[in-house]
């Protein structure tokens, strides 16, 4: 390519800059032009170029490398509600005589969760069913409330549980006023 730098020259084909294969047009957002020569020595120049794009935003971070405290990319599922209904049991108890079920309404604004056996509920009863408002769904959490619950948080508000959803078997819960790292012990799937 006559007038162009030879250290640069080696890097393009087609357009397109093989190392690390940023398209020619955002090279040009930053002032680049084929037909000028880059002043410098061969490695520095192609490190300036990389900097200049970078700090141009012509070439984007992905956004965890743009933010060192983000949190990882949380376990994906195509459908929450398809993944958590099912037959679950506690870590360290039996599927056989200790677990439970979630399901959901067909609107999806409600989820029961049923017991193998009767328990004291958060209202003070006993019963084996609890039943929950789905607030809103996202990722691999479900936010609702439990129906009739008592407990308040420090600021007297209403408990709100998440459901995560940490892979295909498991499950914890948190509730909304926990530290966000905070969850319950783990929630197992019971097989089918």
């Amino acid at each position: 390519m006559p007038g162009l730098d030879p250290g640069i020259h080696g890097l393009l084909v087609r357009g397109t800059c093989i190392l690390p294969r940023i398209p020619l047009r955002a090279m040009r957002a930053t002032g680049y032009n084929r037909g000028a020569n880059i002043q410098g020595g061969g490695p520095m120049r192609v490190a300036l170029l990389l900097l200049s794009l970078l700090a141009s935003g012509a070439w984007p971070l992905p956004a965890a490398a743009n933010d060192p405290t983000a949190a990882p990319r949380p376990f994906q599922v195509a459908d929450i509600f398809k993944a958590v209904a099912g037959k679950w049991a506690w870590e360290g108890t039996s599927c056989s005589d200790s677990a439970h079920t979630l399901s959901f309404s067909a609107d999806r604004a409600h989820m029961t969760y049923k017991a193998g056996k009767p328990f004291k509920s958060a209202t003070g009863a006993t019963t084996d069913t609890s039943r929950y408002n789905v607030l809103y769904a996202e990722d691999n959490k479900i936010t609702m409330y439990l129906e009739g619950e008592t407990r308040r948080t420090g600021n007297g508000d209403r408990v709100i549980w998440v459901l995560v959803l940490q892979n295909p078997d498991t499950y914890a819960w948190r509730r909304t006023d926990w530290a966000a790292d905070s969850v319950t012990k783990k929630i197992l799937r019971c097989a089918p």
